[in-house]
C-alpha cells in the first residue's frame, strides 16, 4: 500500500484492478486526453485568452508529443500530468477570487495528481508549480501591498492539508517510523 509506484489510490486506475486492463487502457488514455484539453482551455480562458486561442491551446496540449509519446511507450504513469493546467486554473482562481473553496479544490487535485504520477515527474511538477505561483504572487503583490496576510497563510494551509489528506496512505509510511 505504501509503494508510490503501485498507484493503488489513483481513482482513474482502479478499473485496472478489477477487470482486464487491455479493453480499458484506451478508454483511460482518451479520458486523460479529453481532460488535458478541457483543463488547458479553462486555464487559458481564466488568464484572459479568447475562446479560439484557448480552444487551440487546449487541443495542442491534449495531443502534444510528450503525452502521446509517453502513452504509446506504455507509460501510463505520465497521464496525471494532464492535471497541471487544472492546478494552474484553480491557483489563478484562488489568487484572484481569494475564496477558500479553491484552496480545497487545489489541494485535492494536487493530491490526486500525486497518487497517480511517477515520483520523478511529481518532483518536476512541484518545482514548476512553486516557480509559477511565486511569480504570480509576486506580480499580485506589486498591485496589492497587503497580499501576505493571515488569510493567505490560511489558504496555503488548506491546500496543504487537502493534498496531505489524499496522499496520506503514500506519504505517512515514509514519515512515520
Amino acid at each position: 500500500i505504501g509503494d508510490p509506484e503501485s498507484f493503488l489510490f489513483y481513482p482513474l486506475h482502479w478499473v485496472f484492478f478489477f477487470s482486464q486492463p487491455a479493453p480499458w487502457f484506451g478508454v483511460i488514455v482518451m479520458l486523460h486526453l479529453l481532460m488535458a484539453g478541457l483543463f488547458m482551455y479553462l486555464y487559458l480562458r481564466q488568464i484572459g485568452n479568447s475562446k479560439w486561442a484557448s480552444l487551440t491551446g487546449g487541443i495542442i496540449f491534449a495531443i502534444n508529443a510528450k503525452i502521446i509519446g509517453a502513452v504509446f511507450a506504455g507509460h501510463i504513469t505520465f497521464l496525471p500530468v494532464v492535471f497541471a493546467p487544472l492546478v494552474m486554473y484553480l491557483g489563478e482562481r484562488l489568487i484572484v477570487e481569494r475564496h477558500w473553496k479553491f484552496g480545497i479544490l487545489l489541494g485535492l487535485v494536487l493530491g490526486l495528481q500525486a497518487v497517480g504520477i511517477h515520483a520523478q515527474l511529481l518532483i518536476y511538477l512541484a518545482g514548476f508549480y512553486f516557480a509559477y505561483f511565486v511569480f504570480r504572487l509576486a506580480a499580485r503583490f506589486r498591485k496589492e501591498k497587503d497580499y501576505f496576510s493571515w488569510n493567505n497563510i490560511f489558504r496555503l494551509g488548506v491546500i496543504g492539508l487537502s493534498a496531505l489528506a489524499i496522499t496520506a496512505a503514500i506519504v505517512l509510511p515514509y514519515i512515520l517510523p
